[in-house]
């Protein structure tokens, strides 16, 4: 594994001990190979969604990458003790990206201008899509334009609501998509709200082998 110049010989010396090369663990679901492996460079467009981590940790998981970023820290004694934050979910079919969350109409958005609140129809960690209405009229969106960067409100499932700022980037059959921007503390809590939904949904893939 290669690591960063930044680190220290402290912290090269904790990884090293820590961590092997990838390793392959078979699934008890469909017989294939899940993988595990550390990297010390982020990919360029998970970089503003994990923060300041300076390594990740990969896991392969079906048709999933699950990128976890690794944090350092001294404990009280000097010691380094290494740390997992919440993944990245990315589907790897067709593609890379940010795993999306198929809204069921308990996702919404309040924009901050008319307070009108659309269904989300899609959520992942970098964007979204909204749900218009057929001829795309609601008055909140009439003036808006691609591009052009607007501040709202994510209402999520037991109304929990954070704020964030969106950019609309296409519009189809009264569908907005849209990127999204969060604080790093807030973009913290949704990729962990994304990451227990999918955890949720595919079970089967985190359930451990049996011997």
């Amino acid at each position: 594994m290669e690591l960063q110049a930044t680190l220290s010989d402290e912290e090269l010396a904790c990884f090293s001990e820590l961590f092997r090369p990838p390793i392959a663990v078979p699934s008890t679901i469909d017989g294939s190979e899940h993988y595990l492996s550390v990297s010390t460079e982020i990919p360029k467009v998970l970089g503003d969604i994990l923060g300041k981590a300076k390594m990740t940790l990969l896991a392969e998981v079906g048709h999933y990458k699950l990128w976890f970023p690794v944090f350092l820290e001294r404990d009280e004694l000097g010691q380094f003790n290494p740390s997992l934050g919440t993944p990245e979910v990315l589907d790897i079919r067709g593609g890379e990206r940010s795993w999306r969350l198929r809204g069921k109409g308990d996702i919404q958005l309040i924009d901050d201008d008319s307070q009108h609140m659309v269904d989300v129809l899609s959520l992942s960690s970098s964007g979204m899509t909204l749900n218009l209405g057929s001829q795309g009229e609601i008055p909140m969106f009439r003036h808006y334009s691609e591009h052009s960067c607007r501040y709202g409100k994510l209402v999520l499932p037991e109304g929990e609501n954070m704020r964030i700022s969106f950019t609309p980037i296409r519009f189809s059959d009264g569908i907005m998509a849209a990127t999204i921007s969060l604080e790093p503390g807030q973009q913290a809590r949704l990729r962990q709200f994304l990451f227990d939904e999918h955890k949720h949904k595919y079970l089967h893939l985190y359930q451990k082998p049996s011997c």
